[in-house]
């Protein structure tokens, strides 16, 4: 019987985490600086015509990794989303650069950004154009800041 107690208190323990992971992002920066944000690709046979969300595309959460450069142009981490998409990453305030590529890649995003030019040229070969790079400012005023990464696929 304790088994069996112990059992059923450790499942609603686990059922009441899995229902929390989609905001656990989010409430991690609370009191802090930094970002976070959600990735999703866009699948549909209109894509590249139509960018905004076209009606005969599907749209899903995305695993992808995030690259997070300075304002000198210098990787300072490299991030993965979370089942759902999502992920977050707390900073010190000043100016980023995101750059969103493929789970599967095999290829990062470069270390610098300005050998970055190289690189999306191979990436789009490879598996289409890459979400375009974001540029994050994190100040006294805006401590954090929502990120949207779109991959845009057609099939």
């Amino acid at each position: 019987m304790k088994k069996f107690l112990l059992f059923s208190v450790l499942l609603c323990g686990i059922s009441v985490a899995i229902a929390q992971m989609p905001t656990l992002y989010t409430k991690s920066l609370v009191n802090s600086t930094g970002f976070y944000g959600q990735c999703s690709v866009i699948l549909g046979t209109d894509v590249p015509f139509n960018p905004n969300y076209p009606s005969t595309s599907s749209t899903n959460n995305y695993r992808a990794y995030i690259s997070v450069y300075n304002d000198k142009g210098k990787l300072v981490n490299r991030i993965s989303t979370n089942p759902f998409g999502q992920f977050y990453e707390t900073l010190k305030l000043g100016n980023y650069t995101l750059i969103a590529s493929e789970i599967g890649a095999k290829k990062l995003p470069p270390v610098t950004l300005s050998a970055l030019t190289n690189w999306t040229e191979w990436y789009a070969t490879q598996y289409g154009n890459p979400p375009d790079p974001i540029q994050v400012s994190l100040t006294t005023n805006a401590p954090t800041a929502e990120v949207k990464v779109v991959f845009l696929r057609h099939f």
